[in-house]
């Protein structure tokens, strides 16, 4: 899980806030440099202009602002109970310039202590685009790990 958490929010502004934002994107873009111009310089900005959909009247985005609200509000639904039932292997990962507190990231691990937590040492909330050699790194020696392990049983 990287840059998630379980938690939810108490403030229906956020995603209200979201679907606002994606709803405020003045389109069709007339081109990529329009995208850019409005949308910034961000590392999130390069996956939005890439997924852009080119149509007659320029570039428009895959998604409806609605349904992107609507899913960051089932996803700040706290899951607390899902959290602490899960009898899978999980991994946290979180960028050191991410969303969550410490507090945030503490309590996680406090519910559910078999959870091994890794801290980046850069990245923001969009990791995967900002820190994502050093994220692929964490991800392959994780998922390598159950490898590593049965090569050594095998052996002895």
């Amino acid at each position: 899980m990287l840059e998630g958490h379980v938690s939810g929010s108490d403030d229906p502004r956020e995603a209200a806030g979201l679907g606002a934002y994606f709803a405020s994107w003045p389109v069709p873009f007339r081109g990529e440099a329009a995208a850019r111009e409005f949308l910034g310089d961000d590392a999130i900005v390069d996956a939005w202009v890439a997924d852009l959909q080119s149509t007659d009247d320029g570039l428009v985005p895959r998604f409806d602002s609605a349904v992107m609200q609507r899913t960051i509000e089932a996803v700040h639904e706290p899951r607390w109970d899902e959290w602490e039932a899960l009898q899978v292997p999980t991994l946290a990962i979180f960028a050191k310039h991410g969303m969550f507190s410490d507090a945030d990231k503490d309590e996680l691990i406090r519910r559910r202590p078999e959870t091994v937590r890794v801290d980046l040492s850069g990245g923001s909330h969009d990791a995967h685009l900002d820190a994502f050699d050093e994220w692929i790194d964490v991800l392959r020696r994780w998922l390598s790990r159950d490898q590593a392990s049965d090569s050594r049983t095998s052996v002895r």
